[in-house]
């Protein structure tokens, strides 16, 4: 993956909450209402790590961990596509 990467893609910001279960809570940038939840132990393993609950698709509301394998670019005409968590400093 690359090092440098634009800041028109980012979602989120490196703030976060915590929910109920210990999950990292991100919210995103340009509308607040939209949620993505963290689980970091899962992050660490690689593969899906997370969700968006607000998405109502099940394959674009996962989060990947760049530790693990992530689906390629889907076919589809959005722009609502694979999330790749990944830690500030990374």
């Amino acid at each position: 993956m690359e090092k440098d990467i634009d800041e028109k893609y980012y979602l989120t910001t490196s703030f976060y909450t915590y929910d109920n279960s210990g999950k990292r809570v991100f919210s995103n940038i340009k509308d607040s209402n939209i949620k993505y939840i963290v689980d970091y132990q899962k992050y660490l393993k690689g593969g899906v790590c997370g969700y968006n609950p607000t998405d109502k698709f099940n394959q674009t509301s996962r989060l990947f961990s760049p530790l693990g394998i992530a689906p390629t670019i889907t076919a589809s005409n959005t722009a609502n596509n694979c999330k790749i968590v990944i830690e500030e400093g990374e």
